[in-house]
């Protein structure tokens, strides 16, 4: 099985980008960006995620995501899985020779 058969959830990227409007105090607006929406897979770090998880009790919980790389990718980035946000905490090189990513993500939502 390849590294891209094993990505079976489909995750949108976004975060939130400067606009040219300012507001009432002369602060840019932010509007939502998507950076695109890409094959990935998110699971639960520790065993307490999964419990809490199936009896739909957690709503934040540590996460790691495996993704190709993605340009734009920051810590100012969430992902989106079915409904549910979360946050990008960390991002590591993860085989070290550029070829996939593991993000440490924080569900939020």
């Amino acid at each position: 099985m390849s590294f891209d058969d094993r990505l079976r959830h489909t995750l949108t990227v976004r975060r939130l980008a400067p606009t040219a409007e300012l507001d009432g105090y002369g602060q840019p607006v932010s509007a939502v960006e998507t950076l695109g929406t890409v094959p990935g897979l998110v699971q639960p770090r520790r065993a307490r995620e999964v419990a809490l998880a199936s009896q739909e009790g957690a709503a934040i919980g540590d996460h790691a995501c495996y993704m190709r790389p993605l340009d734009g990718l920051g810590t100012d980035c969430w992902v989106e899985l079915d409904g549910a946000r979360y946050d990008v905490l960390s991002i590591a090189d993860a085989g070290g020779v550029g070829h996939h990513l593991e993000l440490g993500l924080q569900r939020v939502s």
